[in-house]
């Protein structure tokens, strides 16, 4: 009976992993799709925020007043995606600081360090979050 159960608990096991493995992973596009939709839903393009309760992030710490943090975060990031990069495990999108002019930037200056957030979208349940670091855009893809 003992090596009954083994053997269904092995074979459960390897259907979980098998199981897990078939999960598709988030594709460039849909990371793209899921980061815009972030950052405007919380309120860092022109448009209103579409959060009751925003996702909070380590600048806002000193700020407790949801209409105060949304007010800082208005219209700071253009609402399109400027470049992207990926690392085995998730997504990095990047969006332009709407202090930058993209469509007055030369060539050269497309590739520099620009001004911006990055939005990490995982690979695998399409969580999100927003980077705190600066963000290094000079190592990352143009879209």
């Amino acid at each position: 009976m003992n090596k009954v159960f083994g053997v269904l608990l092995l074979l459960s096991g390897l259907a979980c992993l098998l199981a897990r493995g078939q999960a598709q992973e988030v594709s460039q596009q849909q990371a793209i799709h899921v980061a815009e939709a972030f950052i405007q839903k919380n309120g860092y393009t022109f448009k209103p925020a579409e959060a009751s309760a925003p996702q909070y992030e380590l600048f806002d710490a000193d700020e407790m007043d949801v209409r105060a943090i949304l007010k800082a975060r208005r219209n700071s990031l253009h609402p399109k995606a400027f470049c992207i990069t990926e690392d085995s495990d998730s997504w990095h999108v990047g969006f332009l600081s709407t202090r930058v002019n993209r469509s007055s930037l030369k060539a050269s200056q497309q590739q520099a360090n620009l001004a911006g957030r990055v939005v990490v979208v995982s690979k695998r349940n399409k969580e999100v979050r927003m980077a705190h670091k600066d963000p290094l855009f000079s190592h990352f893809k143009r879209l």
